[in-house]
């Protein structure tokens, strides 16, 4: 991962799971006033949450693996 490219990567690898998969579609369902009964932003909030938190471990890790690397070379 560089700096630009993690946001992309890792929303690409978090797709990898069917229920992230599964809980986007409903958030893209819930923007659909047919088929809505509360706030889309609301639909959002938990899956953006647990996405985020994700996201912020793998850089995390990442990050300690990258420092890891550096000390071994």
């Amino acid at each position: 991962y560089t700096v630009l490219n993690f946001i992309p990567k890792n929303f690409l690898e978090q797709m990898r799971r069917v229920a992230n998969v599964y809980f986007v579609f409903i958030v893209i369902l819930q923007c659909f006033p047919a088929v809505s009964n509360y706030s889309p932003i609301l639909a959002a909030a938990p899956i953006v949450a647990i996405m985020l938190v994700t996201a912020i471990k793998d850089a995390i890790e990442d990050w300690k693996r990258h420092k890891q690397d550096n000390e071994v070379n």
